[in-house]
């Protein structure tokens, strides 16, 4: 649409012709199109809608309204909210467009070092390492840290999401050395910018127990995992989504150790609240199913195991993804648990199945993709000798 034709008249008209600019360039959602419509803008009194009062002043302050309402920015931050709750509800394919059309509009509005536009660089970052694409996360996680350290600062709350975030990928994608100097800088950071109790701090902790207990270091994670459940049920909530996710946490930590009674009330306790908070399809609460189908499998109650990993894998295929690295954790743990019954068929060609995507996705060193061929061969050997199933710890835990 043309711009208004600017004329000479008072200031207050003038003041009024850069909303009527904006509302052209909303003309799709304002549809005002017609000399009547901006005989109305510019409260000329002429040709009002019936029951509207004039005056320049309640038109003016309508226009306002308008404008605070329906200003780029404004829409784009909606969109972005939009796509958190939908990330925050597992509905990726919802969230995905909203965040690429919002990060699209930010940098072409705001410039493409606006704080709101390395948010959102982070956030679809972040749905996309949900999503399990790690290659497409990692240089939009790269970029927000630089951009947020030179335009925020080293120790800004948002730069710390972003080291965070960034540490948390080159954990996922194994890569652990690079991970672990930037969770343990960014936790230091936080506990003394933010707070010990802060919930920025709780996912900091939360984050380097979780690299500690990867690389089996479990005296380092412990305490930390502990300290987290603890302060995130009285400051969050005993219901809190972080909140699950710490309980969850501790108590893979307790399986890992060979805590079983400590770690099964928790887990039992997480996956009850997660369904009935987050929903049966939540990825958060395939995650809890997954962990408690593990413990039943360890302590040797394979008919508990078993209807939770069948469930978690067709729910995880569905609503994840076939390549999805939270679904092939899934096909591993099927396949060890069939290996266990004695269901070699079963356990060999799933375990084959799910190293081939492995080695695709992944790469051949990724650590998930070694834990697989590993397991696969442990299984292969087992059945050449003709011995059963095997213990529960027979195969590597993902």
């Amino acid at each position: 649409m043309a711009k208004a034709k600017r004329s000479k008249s008072d200031s207050h008209t003038d003041n009024i012709y850069p909303l009527c600019d904006f509302l052209n360039d909303l003309g799709d959602v304002c549809e005002f199109k017609t000399p009547r419509h901006y005989c109305f803008i510019l409260g000329s009194g002429a040709s009002l809608p019936s029951g509207i009062m004039s005056g320049r002043e309640l038109t003016t302050n309508w226009l306002k309204e308008l404008y605070r309402r329906f200003h780029p920015s404004v829409t784009l931050t909606s969109r972005n909210n939009l796509a958190l709750l939908y990330k925050a509800k597992g509905d990726y394919d919802k969230a995905l467009p909203l965040l690429e059309q919002t990060l699209t509009g930010r940098e072409r509005v705001l410039g493409t070092e606006h704080p709101d536009t390395l948010t959102s660089r982070n956030n679809l970052a972040s749905l996309y390492q949900s999503r399990g694409d790690y290659d497409k996360a990692l240089p939009l996680y790269e970029q927000s840290l630089a951009g947020r350290e030179r335009v925020l600062g080293a120790e800004h709350p948002d730069t710390l999401t972003s080291r965070n975030n960034l540490a948390s990928l080159y954990q996922a994608k194994g890569d652990y050395d690079k991970a672990l100097p930037l969770l343990e800088q960014t936790l230091a950071v936080s506990e003394r910018v933010l707070g010990a109790e802060h919930p920025g701090t709780l996912t900091s902790r939360n984050n380097l127990a979780s690299l500690y207990q990867a690389k089996s270091n479990y005296d380092k994670a412990l305490p930390l995992l502990e300290q987290t459940l603890a302060v995130s049920e009285r400051v969050l909530g005993a219901e809190h989504p972080a909140t699950l996710t710490s309980r969850n946490n501790l108590a893979s930590l307790y399986q890992a150790k060979g805590d079983y009674d400590k770690g099964l009330p928790l887990l039992e306790q997480t996956l009850a609240v997660s369904e009935r908070v987050l929903g049966a399809e939540h990825p958060d609460t395939l995650t809890s199913r997954n962990n408690l189908a593990l413990l039943y499998k360890v302590k040797g109650d394979y008919d508990k195991a078993l209807p939770l990993y069948e469930q978690t894998l067709v729910v995880s295929e569905r609503v994840l993804g076939a390549e999805h690295p939270a679904t092939l954790t899934s096909h591993n743990n099927l396949a060890s648990l069939y290996q266990a019954k004695g269901d070699y068929d079963k356990a060999l060609a799933l375990f084959e199945q799910t190293l081939k995507v492995c080695e695709k996705t992944l790469g051949l060193k990724h650590p998930k993709t070694r834990t697989i061929r590993e397991n696969f061969q442990l299984c292969r050997d087992k059945f050449n000798s003709g011995e059963d199933g095997g213990t529960a710890g027979a195969v590597n835990k993902l």
